[in-house]
């Protein structure tokens, strides 16, 4: 978010041209830099569209619009990150990013701009080689593709001592745009080792202060050459940043990088031998029995052989059925780490989950054996066989696929379950669900209202009819439960004000297939209230107990934020400091009122 810039007094003004001077010498450091690192925008395809778009159906229906929106952006569009360039072997030349940006795809555009808003894009580059483990893959550029004189960057794989400056490079997001971004910081741990980031292939990862902002991810760690200006060498590539902490960002060091692109160069060598292809093939097959007929379940290290390809055909349905088997603080967990962290690693767990469960036999044993390798032939991706196994003594087929420099699994004869396309259905699967966990909301409720008093102290035996505002702050955690409090304004006979605070419950309900909510609503409250003048000529305090209970709909393009309705209180008055008795005011009060919640 932007916050105003506000110019007052010559001191403001020199603080800015201190700010213009900076900026400037970044930009003349960087210029020859910003040559060597570009955007990387991966081609997902119509599966990963179709994919969002399911889940941005599915939460229109549990009445979660600004969510559903967030993923029917995703659905038409596949987000982006950064890469530099680095010279392969011979005439090569590759781009390096993270894995987690071309996650979802074998093809990626690269942008490459310069200072002065001009762009050229390289399409649909080849995902040459990826790791997961490491997040880390290989793009491969075409040099004649283009009039740029494209250079790669040299690499340093030797170990930084800590309090050494050290610059990130990247074009983070601004708004929905990339902005190049130039940043200092120092290395403050030269070898940092957790578990959350501990997996084959990655001992440790350099800890720093340079910033890497969302969408700076797969761009460079550099090290500046103390004699010469603007001459930088890579010591890692940036990918995490540290919740809940200042300062503290990720990259995976540089040795890492020189072993992935000496891998690329063996790749790309042998794609094109069917034998060494097929011997790739086999060896990949063998890997699979041996790690899906172990005990073993370890997600992190058999996640390897599932394709994007079956993932997003298959992950969304796999995770609805898996969310159903949950409990209330799992289904909570998960929720959140599905709609907000990793839609696409939340469907890949759950389809990894799907596939072991189902080479179980009857006594939970695995018992699978490779039983013929197909022949070799082109794919969209670049080539495919069939793969037929023996599971429990029964015949499984299979079609595997080489992406991203990797025999993975894009079709599987087992049990995955598919998605729900009914929005009836879906609404009806998920109950009361209006919104996932993270999203809190405040309710603004003003209405008018009838009231209708058996008026005992007022009237003597004479009800009293008269009407009234009231105004109530309503705060949820989910929409479904909440706390509401209120002011009230009222006419008894006498002026009365009236403050009250207690529970809601909503129970929403989705008409016309998601069009038109319906919205039964229930609450308890109990407050003070002041009625000015009373037949003793002087100000009264009583106890308003209330429970209240109404219907309110909404429809339209502010379905998910404006509410009209009627509601019913029945209301009590206990009596303060008197002698009167409890039952000497009561009365039933109508009410109409609009509810915004922001």
């Amino acid at each position: 978010m932007l916050s105003p810039l506000l110019l007052k007094g010559k001191i403001v003004n020199r603080k800015l041209l201190l700010s213009l001077c900076l900026l400037f010498i970044n930009v003349y450091l960087s210029a020859d830099i910003i040559n060597s690192v570009a955007i990387v925008r991966p081609e997902s395809g119509e599966k990963a569209g179709e994919a969002f778009s399911s889940v941005a159906i599915w939460l229109e229906n549990s009445r979660n619009e600004s969510l559903a929106e967030t993923f029917r952006f995703k659905s038409e569009n596949s987000g982006f990150g950064s890469g530099f360039l680095v010279e392969g072997e011979g005439n090569l030349l590759y781009m390096v990013t993270n894995f987690h940006v071309v996650s979802q795809s074998d093809r990626a555009s690269i942008e490459f701009q310069d200072h002065d808003g001009n762009s050229t894009v390289l399409e649909a580059c080849p995902v040459l080689l990826a790791d997961e483990n490491r997040d880390l893959a290989i793009l491969l550029i075409d040099r004649d593709a283009t009039d740029l004189e494209l250079k790669g960057l040299s690499i340093s794989a030797d170990m930084q001592v800590e309090g050494t400056d050290v610059w990130t490079a990247g074009f983070p997001g601004f708004g929905e745009d990339p902005l190049w971004q130039l940043a200092k910081g120092s290395v403050t741990n030269r070898k940092a080792r957790t578990s959350e980031l501990s997996v084959n292939g990655l001992e440790y990862v350099i800890q720093h202060s340079a910033i890497i902002d969302s969408g700076s991810s797969g761009g460079p760690l550099l090290l500046e050459n103390p004699d010469k200006k603007g001459d930088y060498s890579v010591i890692g590539v940036n990918t995490w940043s540290a919740r809940g902490r200042d300062n503290t960002y990720f990259s995976i060091p540089a040795k890492n990088l020189v072993e992935l692109i000496n891998e690329a160069g063996h790749s790309l060598n042998t794609n094109s031998d069917t034998e060494t292809l097929k011997e790739a093939l086999a060896d990949s097959t063998l890997r699979f029995v041996s790690d899906f007929s172990s005990d073993e379940d370890d997600y992190q290290s058999h996640r390897i052989y599932f394709s994007h390809e079956l993932i997003l055909e298959k992950g969304w349905g796999s995770y609805q059925a898996l969310r159903k088997t949950l409990g209330d603080t799992e289904k909570e967990d998960w929720d959140h780490y599905f709609f907000y962290i990793s839609p696409y690693n939340a469907m890949k767990e759950s389809v990894y989950g799907d596939v072991r469960r189902s080479f179980l036999d009857e006594n939970e044993k695995r018992n699978i054996h490779l039983v013929e390798l197909g022949d070799i032939v082109p794919h969209a991706s670049g080539f495919s066989a069939p793969v037929t196994f023996s599971v429990n003594g029964s015949e499984i087929k299979s079609t595997w696929i080489l992406e991203q420099g990797m025999w993975r699994i894009s079709e599987l004869d087992v049990e995955i379950s598919k998605a729900e396309n009914s929005k009836k259905e879906d609404t009806q699967n998920d109950g009361l669900l209006r919104n996932i966990r993270g999203e809190s909301s405040i309710a603004i409720t003003p209405g008018l209202n009838l009231s209708y008093f058996d008026n005992l102290f007022y009237e003597k035996d004479n009800p009293v009819l008269s009407g009234g505002v009231n105004l109530d702050l309503e705060f949820y955690s989910q929409k479904v439960f909440g706390w509401i409090f209120g002011v009230g304004l009222n006419q008894t006979g006498n002026l009365m004000f009236d403050m009250n605070g207690g529970i809601v419950l909503l129970f929403p309900l989705s008409l016309s297939e998601g069009n038109v909510y319906l919205t039964p609503r229930l609450s308890a409250t109990v407050g003070v209230a002041l009625d000015v003048k009373s037949i003793a000529d002087f100000p009264t305090i009583l106890l308003p107990l209330c429970i209240s209970a109404g219907v309110e709909m909404s429809a339209g393009k502010l379905k998910e934020n404006l509410f009209w309705g009627i509601e019913f209180t029945y209301t009590k008055y206990a009596f303060l400091m008197s002698d009167l008795s409890d039952d000497s005011l009561k009365g039933l009060r109508p009410s109409i009122y609009a509810r915004w919640f922001f």
